[in-house]
């Protein structure tokens, strides 16, 4: 995008520009092809112009303004926007699966090499925390492996021309790029991650200097999931939103349920005739959480849950409901809640509070924690099993 600069184009334009401005939306999924003039802003240029300022929530004029040329020369992934035969109006304000997915749980991963940015070997410690970040949500565990034919997953820093048909661009532009897991991508390069080595990688993003100094685990974070089989979304606040904006190392809530779409929730196995599981409702991830206890075989239990803590983020809400729940045995939701409580209207109302056990039989049992408000209220709590058969 550095070849468009600041000249604002519409509609009706010739300029060879253009040219450049088509090979970028072709290459993010906006723009394929169409008869006119390779010089022409023709209509088909507008309406892919049009697709792109409504995906980043930009006023819709269909011209190449101060605010498009803005958001297009950010740095960013180099995957598509847009999947092929995917409208934009029916991907916004949700995160987008590729069709891909690892039918194992344990994704086994190799090093092909590193970068120079980073003393020693911490760019690989850094990609560990990447797929933590995953495995905290989901059942997923990730396994180091010796050789490179055993991974599913491979880390490699690379410039330009690096083999995989996708050239990197240089410094500026496309920062790293990653292939989505089988079924949808059948080609050796299956859930692979690369980085542009021509970027300057660092363990902290760059502050001021942000344009110079990339924040190596915000990047690694987002192309993991793309590796996992995450599309980008079109949430801002997203780790899987398409352009880099600074050090971003929590997951939205946009990106577990995404993952949790894929994975499930995590997965505790109990060790004993007792098991118990943290979970915690956090403003970062929606307002609720997930966990889930793995008893090893359909067995006849009770269940219950506790809200252990609840932190206040401004004034505490009267009317702030948080809820424990048995979420669902075996996938089958049950919507039982066993802790918690709700107060809606003024002061005098009655309240609802829960507090209770489920007694049922399966083999997973899945608990959620819910907090209504959570720009007012996170809260804490602690899923509890215990079988009743031998």
């Amino acid at each position: 995008m550095d070849k468009i600069n600041s000249q604002f184009l519409s509609m009706g334009d010739q300029d060879r520009k253009v040219i450049y401005l088509k090979k970028y939306l072709k290459k993010f999924g906006y723009y394929h092809s169409c008869p006119c003039l390779e010089e022409a802003f023709c209509k088909h240029v507008d309406e892919s112009v049009k697709d792109y300022q409504l995906y980043f929530g930009l006023s819709i004029t269909g011209k190449l303004d101060e605010p498009t040329i803005t958001q297009m020369q950010k740095p960013r992934c180099g995957l598509p926007d847009l999947l092929p035969g995917e409208d934009v109006r029916e991907k916004v304000n949700d995160y987008s699966l590729s069709g891909g997915k690892w039918e194992n749980t344990n994704i086994r991963y190799f090093f092909q090499n590193g970068t120079g940015d980073i003393s020693g070997t911490r760019e690989w410690d850094i990609m560990r925390q990447a797929m933590d970040r995953w495995a905290e949500v989901t059942p997923l565990t990730f396994t180091q492996v010796t050789t490179e034919a055993e991974a599913d997953i491979r880390f490699l820093w690379a410039t330009g021309s690096h083999g995989d048909d996708d050239p990197f661009d240089g410094f500026g532009n496309v920062l790293a790029h990653a292939f989505y897991p089988p079924p949808v991508n059948s080609r050796p390069t299956a859930g692979d991650v690369h980085f542009d080595n021509d970027e300057k990688w660092d363990t902290e993003d760059g502050g001021f200097w942000w344009w110079r100094r990339r924040d190596l685990l915000t990047v690694a974070i987002h192309e993991v999931g793309h590796a996992l089989g995450l599309a980008h979304s079109t949430i801002g606040n997203a780790i899987m939103w398409p352009s880099y904006e600074g050090e971003r190392r929590t997951l939205h809530s946009d990106d577990i349920e995404g993952i949790q779409a894929l994975y499930g929730s995590p997965v505790r196995p109990a060790g004993s005739r007792f098991a118990e599981a943290s979970m915690w409702a956090l403003k970062s991830t929606g307002g609720y959480g997930t966990i889930s206890i793995d008893l090893g075989r359909p067995r006849r239990f009770v269940a219950w849950g506790i809200i252990t803590m609840m932190d206040s983020l401004s004034d505490l809400d009267r009317d702030n409901a948080v809820v424990a729940e048995v979420f669902q045995v075996d996938g089958i939701e049950t919507w039982k809640a066993v802790s918690g409580g709700d107060h809606w209207g003024a002061a005098g109302n009655s309240s609802n509070v829960h507090q209770g056990a489920y007694v049922g039989f399966g083999q997973t049992i899945t608990f959620r924690i819910r907090s209504m408000h959570p720009n007012d209220m996170e809260a804490y709590g602690v899923g509890s099993v215990m079988v009743l058969d031998e």
